[in-house]
């Protein structure tokens, strides 16, 4: 098969120096990475449960839906299952429950189940822009998003009186995709840089065919977009390029699935995860391909950070309070290497005690 990440899914391999995009310049308190929790706290987050009514609303970026919905799962002792969104068309975790109004038949094993409306709802991600938006407004009690604040929502939370608390939770990575009919299988950082500033035009230059370069990009409000620009633009403006309509990440997938000539740009989790495709392939960043082991060990070059937002004025001894401590701890870890994000802490994932 032609898909690297294709390859992974059906090999069932394991589910899931860094740049930390920098939260000073937006604004939001610089994050930090995991605090020590101490044996007590750990058996009091290790006892949390929440009904479906209590549980906290999560909003967040696109790619960490399933982990959302997995703490909901988890923490309420809902039943949950990896399934293909029909409208978005991206793999996503739901939570289940028994449908209404039906009745068990004879030599029925269970009922069948459907979607939790109420869970679903709750844990239901909006995207990143508007997820800060909710946050700030209190229509979200937590977020799990792929950047910090930009600039935009830096200045709506300071016009509302809200200072925004980011934590790092897991990693990720920025991926760069094309065609799998592409012979060229890596590109260094300048290199990239060149093509989407327009110095580099054809494929020819990088080793490949004598093709003009189509470059494709993100929406502006798109994480990847941002984080594109932060990486690996570092501040100079990209050439005119072949732009997506809507803010859906699965936009740069679907063009690029038609343009053997494309380049692209999205998470790794995203593209490792939730929309794997047989017609494209990642390509290799400085020598290095994005893998689980690469980015834990910190050896691909453009490795980013999910992140945990909070209201500064959240109460610690809320729901919402809770449920941020649990995921900041090594429970929360080892939900992270479940759900196939990177922990950032791979032996506090290990050790996380079982329930």
């Amino acid at each position: 098969m032609r898909c690297i990440y294709g390859n992974w899914i059906r090999s069932g391999l394991l589910l899931g120096c860094a740049l930390l995009l920098l939260a000073q310049a937006n604004g939001a308190d610089a994050p930090s990475e995991l605090q020590p929790v101490s044996p007590q706290k750990l058996e009091e987050l290790k006892a949390l449960r929440f009904t479906v009514d209590d549980f906290p609303r999560i909003n967040g970026s696109q790619i960490t839906q399933p982990l959302s919905t997995l703490a909901a799962c988890e923490l309420t002792g809902t039943e949950g299952k990896w399934e293909i969104d029909p409208h978005r068309k991206i793999r996503l975790y739901f939570p289940l429950e028994p449908r209404k109004n039906v009745v068990k038949k004879p030599g029925q094993k269970s009922i069948p189940l459907t979607i939790h409306s109420k869970l679903d709802r709750k844990t239901y991600h909006h995207g990143t822009h508007r997820s800060y938006v909710n946050l700030i407004k209190g229509k979200a009690d937590l977020l799990l998003v792929a950047r910090p604040p930009n600039a935009e929502e830096t200045q709506l939370a300071e016009d509302k009186g809200v200072k925004i608390e980011l934590k790092p939770i897991a990693k990720d990575a920025l991926t760069i995709m094309v065609h799998s009919d592409n012979k060229v299988r890596s590109v260094t950082t300048e290199q990239l840089h060149g093509i989407y500033t327009g110095k580099i035009t054809n494929w020819q230059e990088l080793g490949g065919k004598d093709k003009m370069i189509q470059p494709l990009r993100q929406s502006t409000s798109s994480s990847a977009q941002q984080i594109m620009e932060e990486l690996v633009m570092q501040g100079d403006e990209m050439a005119v390029t072949r732009g997506l309509n809507g803010s859906r990440m699965r936009g740069s997938e679907n063009v690029l699935t038609h343009s053997p000539d494309g380049i692209a740009f999205t998470s790794y989790y995203y593209i490792r995860f939730m929309a794997a495709s047989m017609v494209t392939k990642p390509c290799a960043v400085d020598g290095v391909l994005p893998y689980h082991d690469t980015i834990q060990n910190d050896k691909y070059p453009h490795i980013t950070r999910i992140y945990l937002a909070s209201r500064s004025d959240l109460p610690a001894d809320s729901k919402a309070g809770a449920l941020r401590d649990w995921l900041l701890s090594p429970l929360g870890q080892a939900l992270v290497a479940k759900s196939g994000l990177v922990p950032l802490d791979a032996k506090q994932a290990e050790k996380a005690p079982a329930k």
